[in-house]
């Protein structure tokens, strides 16, 4: 008895074969990179290296394990801040928020997910919740140059142009080949204004 399953002619050649079907990521592969991912967080940043360069199907399943992981392990706070990166990377914004809501709900002291929940609020627009996130995280000790760099950007789209001012100018202070690099990036700026007008 021939057990192999009968699919329906193909309309142009009459041979029976299976259709097409997008790419799914097989259940076994998520559910087994899940649980790696699970016991080691870091395998999710690992795999956000050259995320764009990934195909599609690679970031789906990445995704996908990712947050099986967090349903199997829903108070292990760094997989939700690995959780949220995945998330982010893959333009996910409501799931990265979450994710990284819940992780700050378990640790509310925890400076990178402060911060990844700020580049977060900066994606979807809303700088005066950066703002929160960031001041947040400096007065928990997070007094690094990128954080203040952000916190200048949120402060410039609130259309704060003083406290922009000061956050760039901490972040020079820490680290002063910034103030190099954003001369710089001003004074290309300006050579594009004086072109353009």
């Amino acid at each position: 008895m021939d057990t192999r399953p009968r699919y329906p002619p193909d309309a142009s050649t009459g041979a029976h074969v299976p259709a097409v079907a997008p790419l799914v990521p097989p259940e076994p592969a998520v559910a087994a990179l899940g649980e790696a991912f699970a016991q080691e967080p870091e395998l999710i940043r690992a795999l956000l290296e050259g995320w764009e360069a990934q195909p599609a199907e690679c970031r789906r399943t990445i995704l996908a394990a990712a947050r099986a992981a967090v349903a199997t392990c829903p108070t292990h706070a760094d997989l939700l801040y690995r959780a949220a990166e995945a998330a982010l990377a893959a333009g996910d914004y409501p799931s990265a928020d979450n994710a990284l809501q819940q992780a700050l709900a378990i640790n509310p002291d925890y400076k990178d997910a402060l911060i990844l929940a700020a580049r977060v609020a900066l994606a979807r627009q809303d700088p005066q919740r950066a703002v929160l996130f960031l001041q947040t995280a400096v007065a928990r000790g997070a007094d690094y140059p990128d954080v203040h760099m952000l916190l200048g950007e949120a402060w410039s789209r609130l259309g704060d142009g003083e406290r922009a001012r000061c956050a760039y100018e901490r972040a020079c202070q820490l680290n002063p080949a910034l103030r190099e690099a954003r001369g710089a990036g001003e004074a290309e700026r300006d050579a594009g204004a004086r072109r353009d007008s």
